[in-house]
């Protein structure tokens, strides 16, 4: 019994011993597989090679690598599939100790099978019976991305501006020495750190900075100036343009800041606004100062011309009178003088409306022999003086040319006006020629005005055309005069496209010249020039019939403007100021108002507009004429007339065939039922 229990007990421990070893077994495999299913997925290739160097496995990582299939390389060598520049780095590593995992884990390149290459970091650690372990970490992207690093490190390093190249993030992987050298941080300084968090500080823009954290995040280019401070505060500007470096999917890699130290040109600039900025004060200032000059001169024009209109206007009258010749002597003195010193008037004023930019041409045809001729007239020096004045006009000149006549005539009465006052004995000739055309221009008009006279040095040539300039002051005391004359001159041939020029020599007298364009044939006819007053003629009948209304403050230039129109068979009645002229205007119908501008209590430009607002619902103003009487010739104030609903514009001081023009214009106006706008 015994012996078969043994065998039964024995029989019983094998099964048992052989089913823990199968269970065992079956554990081992099993452990094996999920061993082996864990290192298929993992993305680095793992691979094993036996004592004689033949890889005996491979996982699948290898063929996502390499595209080599893992079954048809086992058997082969490891360094089949290094590039031979890299098998003796991957022999070295191979000889190595068993159980050395080695520190260093070289970069090796292998051959990809579709003929590419990649770039594998590699670690192994030898077995005991002489085979090896290890794994292959796929480092291709890196190592591009640091060669190009590289590359943009090259390019970078040359260039004098600030240059800093980030990741895809922003934080930096590289600097060069300009950088260095501008802020003060060296590479290590700034590694790893965005660029902001190291260089901004107080006063940088927070909008810029907001709009490139944006453009990194966008992954697009961004430019802007930012003020950054350097490690030792120091704050400095820079214009920064953010460009993205992308691979060839598009994807950025990482970030290029190429900056330009502006900070001296900011500085600059800020000193150029600051110069703008007191330059256009000093504009400012200018132009009131220049307003402040208008408005005082347009003063100075009403309160000397005010009584220059009454000293004018009753000498006029009394030259109409009997007297006996010592009373005619001193009238036509009065005359003469009041006439010089309204001329020294006109060109304090003319020069000022030049200054003020209120200088104007009214070009129309303009007959060029009767502007000599008016010319002459006014300059002819009495009988009893040795001076000779002649007139020599080229008969081809045309008869009619387009031009201002008056300044014309202005122009050519002050170099024949010089030149008879400079000139005690001898000739002044006038010479006017056709000069022939050059280039495209077309033919032009000369004038040319020559004197025997006392000559002006070379020195002095220029000088006389400065503003209130004479030669010097002898001349001055012996001669007279403002010293504006050929200032103005010189303006108004320059205004006209010409410009005039001097020959003269001490003793030998002088040539003044200029020339104007000739410009398009003009018939005869249509010609309008302004020339002597014609003599006096009766007033059209219905000019006698006007209901007239004088507002005037100044008592003399009243009494005067009355008599003028008292001579012309007419009677008016008047108002003190702008107030009176609405109340007279309210109780009586008038034909016409002569409205003086400066007033008390109602100046006559409120005046004017209150009668034209009135006429919208008072029928007997719906035709008044309103003519301006005013001592201030400046073309702002005729401006000013019209736009207060004013029809005409006399300036005093009045003459009486001025007088006779308005009167006329008035009664036109009236007879067509409308005022005249």
């Amino acid at each position: 019994m015994s012996g078969a229990g043994d065998e039964q007990g024995g029989s019983l421990a094998a099964d048992l011993h052989i089913q823990a070893t199968y269970r065992l077994t079956e554990a081992l495999v099993a452990s094996e597989q999920r061993m082996k299913r864990r290192i298929e997925l993992l993305a680095e290739v793992v691979f094993e090679a036996d004592a004689a160097g033949l890889l005996v496995f491979l996982n699948q990582a290898w063929t996502r690598a390499l595209g080599h299939p893992a079954d048809g390389c086992l058997g082969r060598p490891l360094r089949d599939f290094v590039l031979s520049p890299d098998r003796e780095a991957l022999d070295r590593l191979q000889a190595g100790e068993p159980g050395e995992a080695g520190g260093v884990r070289p970069r090796l390149r292998f051959a990809r099978a579709s003929g590419g290459v990649a770039w594998m970091e590699i670690s192994l650690s030898r077995l005991a019976d002489g085979g090896a372990v290890g794994v292959l970490h796929d480092v291709t992207v890196v190592k591009q991305s640091e060669d190009e690093l590289k590359k943009l490190s090259l390019v970078a390093s040359s260039t004098d501006n600030l240059v800093i190249i980030a990741d895809r993030d922003g934080r930096t992987e590289w600097v060069n020495e300009a950088f260095y050298r501008r802020t003060g941080y060296t590479l290590d300084d700034m590694r790893g750190r965005t660029p902001g968090s190291v260089l901004q500080g107080p006063g940088s823009d927070p909008r810029s900075i907001a709009i490139l954290r944006q453009a990194i995040a966008e992954g697009r280019s961004q430019a802007t100036e930012l003020l950054n401070y350097t490690k030792a505060g120091t704050p400095y500007w820079v214009r920064v343009q953010l460009s993205p470096i992308r691979d060839e999917t598009g994807a950025v890699q990482r970030f290029v800041s190429v900056q330009a130290d502006v900070t001296e040109q900011r500085r600059v600039q800020g000193e150029i606004e600051a110069a703008k900025d007191r330059a256009e004060y000093l504009a400012a200032e200018a132009q009131a100062a220049n307003q402040a000059k208008s408005e005082f001169l347009a003063v100075l024009s009403h309160e000397i011309r005010t009584p220059m209109n009454a000293v004018l206007g009753f000498a006029a009258v009394l030259q109409d009178t009997l007297l006996d010749e010592d009373q005619r002597d001193c009238v036509n003195t009065i005359a003469r003088s009041g006439r010089s010193l309204l001329e020294i008037i006109n060109e304090i004023l003319d020069y000022s409306k030049i200054e003020s930019g209120e200088f104007r041409l009214e070009l129309q045809p303009a007959d060029v022999r009767q502007c000599v001729s008016d010319a002459v007239e006014l300059c002819r020096p009495p009988a009893d003086r040795l001076l000779r004045l002649e007139v020599e006009i080229n008969p081809a000149v045309p008869r009619t040319i387009v031009t201002d006549a008056g300044r014309l005539r202005q122009v050519l009465v002050n170099l024949v006006g010089n030149a008879v006052k400079f000139t005690a004995s001898g000739r002044v000739r006038v010479l006017v020629g056709l000069a022939p055309p050059v280039g495209p221009a077309g033919r032009r008009v000369t004038f040319a005005v020559e004197d025997t006279g006392i000559g002006i040095a070379a020195k002095d040539l220029e000088r006389i055309f400065a503003p209130f300039s004479q030669v010097d002051s002898s001349t001055t005391r012996k001669f007279g005069g403002t010293g504006l004359g050929l200032a103005i001159a010189r303006r108004i041939v320059r205004s006209m496209g010409g410009e005039i020029t001097v020959r003269s020599e001490p003793g030998q007298g002088s040539v003044f010249s200029f020339s104007l364009e000739a410009g398009a044939p003009v018939a005869d006819g249509a010609a309008r020039t302004v020339s002597r007053p014609p003599p006096a003629r009766p007033l059209d009948p219905a000019a006698q019939a006007l209901r007239i209304l004088v507002v005037e403050d100044n008592d003399v230039n009243l009494k005067l403007t009355l008599r003028l129109l008292a001579n012309l068979g007419l009677h008016a009645d008047t108002a003190a100021d702008g107030r009176q002229c609405l109340e007279a205007c309210r109780e009586r119908t008038y034909d016409l108002v002569f409205m003086d501008l400066r007033m008390p209590e109602m100046d006559g430009y409120e005046a004017a507009a209150e009668l034209r607002r009135r006429a919208a619902t008072d029928p007997r103003l719906a035709h008044l004429h309103i003519c301006a009487l005013t001592s201030n010739v400046m073309p702002a104030e005729r401006d000013a007339c019209l736009a207060a609903g004013m029809n005409g514009f006399l300036a005093k001081p009045v003459r009486a065939e001025e007088l006779r023009t308005a009167l006329e214009r008035a009664a036109a106006a009236l007879a067509r039922g409308r005022a005249e706008v």
